[in-house]
């Protein structure tokens, strides 16, 4: 597997350069704080997979809220063919046979460390922010299981409009999921649809005036 390289140099390239494209494209960027985020506990991101931008746009909100050594975990023929990204904290994942095993593992082992962010994008897919359901591949529960120590879980969901702007603004929906030894990867799905589909209703509100 392709596993991230974090260097000071890199960090700050990324900070400017994601500043800069994120403000040329975006009008703003909204997201709720409701969250108390740990510092005793590693954050496991769950969000949904519109776009090109998805893990972009998840590390200014590192920078903007949750402040923790971010990881994405990525596609291995996407991140081999942008190599560059793993100095931006992307790391592979290969679904075919055992090698997805050694991704699970890595990641489970991230988890064990309170100063990490692991944002993993449970479709498995780039697919339409309108899509109605989010289907979540296997892997995401015994990544948690088999980490040793607690591990924040925390929904994320990002939509944006354009309305009356020339530029979109980009709306983060997060909330916090208690996650629980006994529950099933079908439980979690649910629980991720449930905040998907409140985002979607509030997102309607917020433009229908």
């Amino acid at each position: 597997m392709i596993k991230p390289a974090h260097y000071l140099l890199t960090d700050w390239f990324w900070h400017v350069y994601l500043n800069y494209i994120l403000r040329s494209d975006f009008k703003e960027i909204q997201y709720n704080k409701d969250i108390l985020i740990s510092q005793d506990k590693a954050l496991l991101v769950l969000g949904n997979h519109f776009s090109w931008w998805d893990g972009f746009i998840l590390f200014r909100l590192n920078e903007l809220y949750f402040h923790k050594r971010l990881h994405l975990m990525m596609l291995e023929d996407q991140l081999s063919k942008n190599s560059f990204l793993r100095y931006a904290g992307a790391y592979s994942i290969n679904r075919q046979g055992r090698k997805i095993l050694e991704s699970l593992n890595y990641t489970s082992t991230l988890l064990e460390n309170p100063d990490n962010l692991v944002i993993i994008f449970p479709q498995g897919k780039i697919e339409s922010m309108h899509a109605p359901y989010i289907h979540f591949e296997k892997g995401i529960k015994r990544v948690i299981d088999q980490c040793r120590k607690e591990v924040q879980v925390v929904f994320s969901t990002a939509l944006i409009d354009y309305c009356a702007h020339r530029k979109p603004t980009l709306h983060f929906y997060l909330k916090e999921y208690t996650y629980q030894p006994s529950c099933t990867l079908e439980e979690i799905e649910r629980a991720y649809n449930l905040h998907y589909q409140e985002a979607l209703r509030r997102q309607r509100l917020t433009y229908s005036a």
